[in-house]
């Protein structure tokens, strides 16, 4: 029963988690698109220098999660190669060959 209870709080925690990045990219992307027009003030503007924080930080969490996908790919490859190993492959063990062990 405590399984289960803590099975459901890691699932709403990783659901809270996915709202929370689609809320951030959601809200960047609308505050890029209204401060798009916006008046310069020179090298100096805080709305330009928000602009290019806003852009690296997106720039590095996909990175992020690009490199996530990327491992998870990696790991499922492995299993299924190691699956199809141990499927096709016959390990010769004494039951395998059929071996009478007499002492």
């Amino acid at each position: 029963m405590q399984n289960l209870r803590q099975n459901k709080k890691i699932k709403i925690a990783i659901l809270l988690l996915c709202i929370c990045v689609l809320a951030f990219f959601a809200f960047s992307f609308a505050y890029e698109l209204r401060e798009a027009d916006h008046i310069c003030l020179g090298p100096d503007c805080a709305i330009c220098v928000q602009l290019h924080q806003l852009a690296t930080l997106r720039s590095q969490l996909l990175s992020v999660f690009s490199f996530g996908s990327v491992f998870a790919c990696a790991l499922l490859l492995c299993c299924g190669l190691a699956a199809l190993y141990a499927l096709f492959v016959r390990t010769a063990t004494p039951v395998a060959l059929k071996v009478k062990l007499n002492n």
